[in-house]
């Protein structure tokens, strides 16, 4: 029905695709640039509509402006403008932790074992991966109680114990009622009794 069209400043017919004419001429029409940040601004808008020419010729005036300078001026220029950016600083480095059960997740979708495991270790292994399951983005494992619990990773362990021993709600108890507490919150990982007498041996009310 449409024969043709500007679809992102770009001419599109049966002749094929080419570059609006209405926005060349536009360009063609502009001074140069005297100073830094108007000759960045100009040599992107040069270098795009040169990289999206589709006609030879008078039609590649434009892109081709930069070649009018002479010599002397297009050495200045590259003297003037300056590709390193002193002020830029790098402020935070994150390095990403693997959980404690990175190899287990592993394991369970692509059935890959990890390395440097005796046969005993990776039969112990494998025997242990049938307790738990994955469902992206989460693994799960199936409790001793049969009860199918979420596993946490170290980073979200402490919100935990902090909620299951002292918020407001809780009430203070002591290590075995608080990891009593974490696991009928439905959430699991290995030292929850280790971590649960650390919590409580350091709270200050306590």
């Amino acid at each position: 029905m449409v024969r043709e069209g500007i679809v992102l400043d770009h001419k599109i017919s049966k002749e094929g695709l080419e570059v609006d004419k209405a926005k060349v001429s536009v360009i063609e029409k502009l001074l140069m640039p005297i100073n830094v940040k108007g000759i960045r601004s100009f040599l992107g808008h040069a270098g795009f509509y040169r990289s999206n020419q589709t006609k030879k010729g008078t039609e590649n005036q434009v892109a081709d402006h930069l070649s009018r300078l002479n010599d002397g001026k297009a050495d200045k220029l590259e003297e003037q403008i300056k590709d390193a950016f002193p002020d830029e600083q790098l402020f935070v480095i994150t390095i990403a932790i693997a959980p404690w059960y990175a190899d287990i997740a592993n394991y369970i979708v692509s059935g890959i074992l990890p390395n440097n495991m005796s046969s005993q270790q990776r039969n112990r292994f494998i025997h242990d991966c049938k307790y738990y399951l994955w469902d992206e983005p989460y693994l799960f494992k199936r409790c001793p109680d049969q009860i199918i619990r979420r596993c946490v990773p170290e980073g979200e362990i402490r919100v935990i114990l902090e909620h299951c021993h002292s918020s407001p709600y809780r009430g203070h108890y002591a290590r075995v009622r608080t990891a009593a507490k974490i696991l009928q919150s439905g959430f699991y990982w290995p030292n929850i009794s280790k971590d649960s007498h650390s919590f409580v041996s350091g709270c200050d009310r306590c």
